[in-house]
């Protein structure tokens, strides 16, 4: 938060970097929220694994859990289902792996669901424009019906009409797709410039032979994560933790969003996946007598 102040003002004076395309100075990210939201979807994760640390002294704990709620309230915020279903589902896919390592402690899981309300209140207390906070999720939930029912392509933010063109398309060129940048150039495409699908995304792009391929090696760094972070002797497991858990809250991210389309996650990504082959490399290193 410090940190985007900071940059608040600096382009606010400086006019950059909006100069440089001769446009008007604006607030970060204001073109577009949901790139915001893909670091701050990262970033509450990430927080929410130091929070249910058992490590972690009780002064320390209380920064933790002020960083949790302002990540938690911007997220909320910003009114992004997406970020929310993946937040959810990380935690959810966290809190198992702590209970089947027998390390899950109720009194930090009743504080993150006390901390997730206050979360919410804040968020709600700050709703300011007719698209974020709390409410935006139910208004999006309540939207007008059509003459079938629930007008679900509404509901879903135009998904369902992008994923029907895009996958239209993929029909026509299954196995080696059209190329980088497939769904942006295709003469059909609507509302945007990737398919807010990260495996449609790919089809489109490099079809079935080059999605099998990237999947492949996708698989494989989950495969190390998970047995670093099952590793009980890993001497930097916590490491293995964030980093797992940011590649896991940003993929099921990028199922219903551009996330893997963008620089800023992918980012995120690239430093998560080098840090486990980091990790990887200093394990093989050590010798037989315990010595690098």
């Amino acid at each position: 938060m410090i940190g985007l102040a900071f940059l608040y003002i600096f382009m606010q004076i400086t006019g950059y970097p909006s100069v440089l395309y001769g446009s008007t100075t604006s607030v970060p990210f204001s073109t577009n929220i949901r790139y915001l939201g893909y670091l701050v979807t990262a970033s509450t994760a990430v927080v929410m694994v130091s929070l249910l640390q058992t490590k972690i002294i009780n002064h320390k704990l209380v920064g933790v859990s002020v960083l949790f709620t302002i990540n938690l309230g911007l997220l909320v915020w910003l009114g992004g289902r997406g970020s929310l279903i993946s937040l959810f589902s990380t935690t959810l896919i966290y809190i198992s792996y702590l209970a089947f390592l027998g390390q899950l402690q109720k009194n930090r899981l009743i504080l993150l669901l006390l901390l997730t309300l206050v979360s919410f209140y804040f968020a709600y207390i700050c709703n300011i424009f007719d698209w974020n906070g709390p409410l935006s999720l139910i208004r999006s939930s309540t939207s007008p019906a059509d003459d079938a029912g629930i007008d679900l392509n509404r509901l879903s933010s135009n998904r369902i009409a992008i994923w029907t063109q895009t996958l239209e398309a993929i029909k026509d060129k299954p196995w080696l797709g059209y190329g980088p940048e497939g769904y942006r150039f295709h003469p059909e495409h609507i509302f945007g410039l990737q398919p807010h699908n990260a495996i449609l995304q790919l089809l489109i792009g490099y079809g079935l032979f080059g999605t099998l391929i990237i999947i492949h090696f996708y698989i494989k760094i989950i495969i190390l994560a998970v047995k670093q972070v099952l590793d009980i002797k890993n001497k930097d497991i916590i490491e293995s933790r964030l980093a797992l858990t940011i590649i896991i809250s940003l993929s099921i991210h990028s199922l219903v969003d551009g996330t893997f389309y963008h620089s800023q996650p992918l980012y995120l990504i690239i430093i998560s996946i080098g840090a486990l082959f980091v990790i990887e490399s200093e394990g093989h290193s050590i010798n037989k007598d315990g010595i690098k």
